[in-house]
């Protein structure tokens, strides 16, 4: 997969739990079933860029760095960056990835209030 298809489904899957969560009780079991749903899905992301992006390498990497970084990512992803890319891209990576999280938040946080400023909660 690709990093746009990735972060594609990423925002999905966080505006919709935004959407949900919105209509929801803040201390619902639904709620923490949906953030549960959510950190694997982001978990499952990580994992599948870095696994394509290993792979795209030649040679290809040990599979244990995907592994790693969707496990542990704010610490191990950028190690993984800085060991494939040369130093000026692996750092506009890591910055990539921030902000991509940061508008992934962004995502999550603009449907959860528009979802409870329409359910009048």
């Amino acid at each position: 997969m690709r990093t746009k298809q990735v972060l594609l489904l990423l925002a999905a899957a966080y505006a919709i739990t935004g959407l949900v969560a919105g209509f929801l009780d803040r201390y619902s079991r639904v709620q923490g079933l949906l953030e549960y749903l959510v950190s694997i899905a982001m978990v499952a992301g990580i994992y599948v860029w870095c696994r394509s992006d290993m792979l795209r390498q030649s040679p290809p990497r040990s599979g244990r760095w995907a592994l790693w970084s969707a496990l542990f990512p704010p610490v191990v992803l950028p190690v993984y960056l800085f060991r494939t890319r040369p130093p000026g891209v692996a750092f506009k990576s890591v910055a990539k990835g921030i902000a991509a999280y940061v508008g992934l938040t962004v995502v999550f946080v603009v449907t959860a209030i528009g979802a409870s400023l329409l359910s009048g909660a």
